[in-house]
């Protein structure tokens, strides 16, 4: 292994040195770094190796290895990338979308896992703007080529910073066209937003996030714009209306701006809020006097028509935003739907573990008892093997003092007889010894040693001859 990372620290010199490798030691310096990925011992420097070799090595390094690992160790490895704080800065962030573009095809799971850790830092977790350098190779390696359409949002359960983090991140790769002018992106943002909206969970931004956003949004088309608002991703919408003709001299402005949601009327347009239509506040509260009285006062003259289509308008947008409501209505009930059911599913599981658990607390009282007999049974054995041991003991003790007394009875009458039987020899050796030796004697007190010699060899006293 010291050989691969001597080799890998020498092709990440040269990366950086010319800022891009060759085809053969890309591929080199991926193998390598596979080789260090699947070792739970060197994961740590292969992800700190990474972070020196150009992005594109990242993805396919780490999903390689990813692939070829047990699911333990599947998850050691995304999680080690998650911890490691080298990814939580810029050049981190660009192997992070190099990573996601390739684990799209692999594992939506840990696709989501990681693009919500990458969005949680580029946003300063729904604090911030991301920037512009960031978000364009995000929008370049994972939007435009519809890569992050690949996730089933539908499908997944997120929860709503979760879906907040993506849609921020989302939109601002999307403001990403030229302010205004977004020209062959309507398509690609007016899908994008519908991708967002079938997710089951609602995005919550922080007021810092949706100001930047609406900033952006405020140049959309009003289609868009009420997209993002269905989506729950701007409470404003920004209506452009052009004057109703050439009869009217309208010399102010050629055209005005109308803000829903905030309730500002700027001439020859007036505004409605989503929540609250102040109808006396505008045309229809107004009398002919008064109206007659502005116009003259501007030096305009009073134009009906131009109030029957500022009326025509008036009612078109009250049906617009009275389809929208229904809309927003039905996906509420929608969302109530699967929340109910989901509390169902939840109830139902709950219900199952709380029998399981009263299952589990029967048997483990049963076996409480049961250990409680045991060891009764336990105890009353030990006191029986106490008492059979003492017993034991006192019949040993008992034959041991048996085997004494009758090994000291035998002992005495062995010496007894073994006495008795010498008695007569002695008697003669002293007869032997008053007189004086000769031959004679001397062949005599031989001839008793012998027979004494043979009474002790009968008794069991051994002699050996040398």
């Amino acid at each position: 292994m010291e050989n691969i990372i001597n080799e890998l620290e020498s092709l990440a010199n040269k990366s950086q040195k010319s800022k891009k490798l060759n085809k053969t030691d890309r591929k080199k310096a991926k193998d390598h770094l596979v080789l260090l990925l699947k070792s739970p011992e060197y994961l740590e420097k292969g992800l700190a190796l990474i972070l020196r070799l150009p992005a594109e090595t990242a993805g396919t390094s780490i999903a390689d290895a990813w692939i070829n690992s047990d699911d333990n160790y599947k998850k050691e490895i995304i999680q080690n990338v998650v911890k490691n704080d080298g990814f939580r800065g810029i050049p981190g962030q660009n192997r992070l979308v190099e990573i996601i573009r390739e684990f799209i095809s692999i594992s939506i799971e840990v696709t989501v896992e990681l693009l919500v850790f990458y969005c949680d830092q580029v946003t300063g977790s729904n604090s911030k703007r991301p920037a512009p350098k960031i978000i364009t190779g995000f929008r370049k390696k994972l939007i435009d080529n519809m890569n992050l359409m690949k996730i089933p949002l539908q499908e997944i359960i997120l929860t709503p910073n979760d879906m907040s983090l993506i849609s921020a991140t989302t939109l601002f790769a999307l403001f990403t066209a030229e302010a205004g002018e977004i020209g062959d992106d309507y398509k690609l943002i007016s899908t994008y937003i519908n991708w967002l909206n079938q997710s089951n969970t609602r995005p919550t931004l922080s007021s810092k996030i949706q100001t930047e956003v609406e900033k952006e949004t405020k140049k959309w088309p009003e289609d868009l714009q009420r997209l993002c608002n269905q989506t729950g991703l701007i409470s404003t919408i920004i209506t452009r209306i052009e004057p109703p003709g050439d009869q009217e001299k309208i010399t102010k402005k050629e055209s005005a701006w109308e803000c829903h949601g905030h309730g500002q009327i700027a001439d020859p347009v007036f505004s409605n809020t989503r929540n609250n239509v102040d109808i006396q506040q505008g045309l229809l509260g107004r009398s002919t006097e008064e109206d007659h009285k502005r116009t003259t006062e501007n030096n305009e003259p009073f134009n009906p028509l131009l109030y029957l289509d500022r009326l025509k308008q008036y009612v078109t947008d009250l049906e617009k935003e009275k389809k929208l409501l229904q809309f927003r209505s039905q996906k509420i009930q929608q969302e109530l739907e699967v929340i109910k059911s989901e509390r169902t599913r939840i109830n139902q599981q709950l219900i199952e573990k709380q029998s399981t658990v009263q299952k589990l607390q029967e048997n483990f009282s049963k076996l409480n008892k049961e250990l409680d007999e045991r060891n009764t049974e336990v105890g009353e054995l030990k006191e029986k093997i106490c008492e059979l041991e003492n017993s034991h003991q006192t019949d040993v003790n008992k034959l041991l003092d048996q085997i004494q007394d009758e090994s000291d009875i035998r002992l005495k009458e062995f010496r007894t007889g073994l006495g008795f039987e010498l008695q007569r020899y002695y008697l003669e050796f002293l007869e032997i010894c008053k007189d004086e030796m000769t031959i004679g004697r001397g062949q005599h007190l031989s001839n008793r040693m012998q027979r004494i010699f043979s009474v002790l060899s009968k008794k069991g006293i051994p002699f050996n001859e040398r």
